[in-house]
């Protein structure tokens, strides 16, 4: 008996937590909005560090890729390089 108490307690109460979920859901994104009307720079530096972070993943890649040639050995006399910019 006191099984089936709890289970429906539990179930009646799942509507209002989610309701508190969304509620509090909304009202970040709302105080985030606004934080960001008041001051741009917060934005700014949101994409100041994601540009920061696609820099330095290039970097690590270089990086990878001079090891790799560096293990090739070549016995040539001449060597002709080029590099493709996908852009």
């Amino acid at each position: 008996m006191k099984i089936k108490i709890i289970l429906i307690s539990f179930i009646l109460s799942l509507p209002f937590w989610w309701g508190m979920n969304t509620l509090a859901r909304n009202i970040e994104a709302f105080t985030f909005e606004q934080a960001l009307l008041e001051n741009p720079r917060i934005f700014t530096a949101q994409l100041n560090q994601k540009i920061f972070e696609d820099e330095l993943r290039k970097m690590n890649l270089v990086k990878e890729k001079r090891g790799l040639l560096a293990a090739i050995d070549i016995k040539a006399n001449s060597v002709t390089s080029i590099e493709i910019d996908k852009q």
